[in-house]
């Protein structure tokens, strides 16, 4: 009998660790595809399962040549997606990369629903050394510099094919937790797709199951009278 409610008790204690701990696993994204010019809004929706929806827009930011996030100015302008990824659009013969195109600083917006943590990123289609990249969370610059050792494109990893020119930006361990993420140009030299961004939903509370709290319930009770026999 004692040997029974010992396991009782472990096998709730057990249980109640295993839904505590329980993560969503990360999700991946590649972007790649063959839509061409995308209208912004709506942009591109992707349904990323388990509830979970990525939209992503295009815009111009007025933070040209040194503004940071926040900005006060956002304006709606269209996606370019191709084989090398996501870009922002002006339309006519405008480079349909994320860059300064036209004279203004544009700003790539990924919202979720719920939200997350960003694991990373793979930049493609970047044209030489100087691109760099900016990001803000939920409006809110991000010192990329400080994170990685550096926001110039071509000095981070190699990120996909090899020879390829994707770059990966790992954010493992970061903490870039929120539900709008924004990769945005501050200098007309800046120029790049976004080709895969990988994310996990961030646990809003590991609430157990009714199963599970009856496990605990079980597994705490046979714990209490064990040890009132033993006494």
């Amino acid at each position: 009998m004692k040997t029974a409610l010992r396991i009782l008790g472990v096998t709730g204690l057990a249980m109640f660790g295993w839904v505590g701990a329980s993560q969503a696993a990360p999700v991946t994204t590649d972007l790649a595809g063959n839509a061409g010019a995308s209208a912004s809004p709506p942009g591109v929706i992707f349904d990323l399962g388990g509830g979970l929806t990525m939209t992503v827009t295009g815009h111009t930011n007025d933070g040209d040549g040194s503004g940071d996030a926040p900005f006060a100015t956002i304006n709606d302008r269209d996606l370019h997606q191709d084989s090398e990824g996501l870009g922002v659009f002006g339309g006519g013969l405008e480079n349909p990369d994320l860059d300064a195109g036209g004279g203004v600083a544009e700003l790539m917006r990924f919202s979720f629903n719920k939200k997350v943590n960003l694991i990373s990123v793979i930049f493609d289609d970047v044209a030489n050394s100087g691109e760099e990249f900016d990001l803000s969370v939920d409006t809110v610059d991000v010192d990329v510099a400080a994170l990685l050792g550096t926001d110039n494109i071509q000095s981070l990893p190699a990120g996909g094919v090899p020879g390829s020119d994707d770059f990966l930006a790992d954010f493992t361990g970061d903490g870039l937790m929120g539900n709008l993420f924004d990769f945005y140009t501050d200098d007309f030299a800046d120029d790049y797709r976004i080709r895969k961004i990988t994310v996990e939903v961030v646990d809003s509370g590991d609430v157990p199951e009714p199963a599970a709290l009856l496990l605990i319930g079980m597994g705490l009770a046979g714990l209490g009278i064990a040890r009132r026999r033993r006494n």
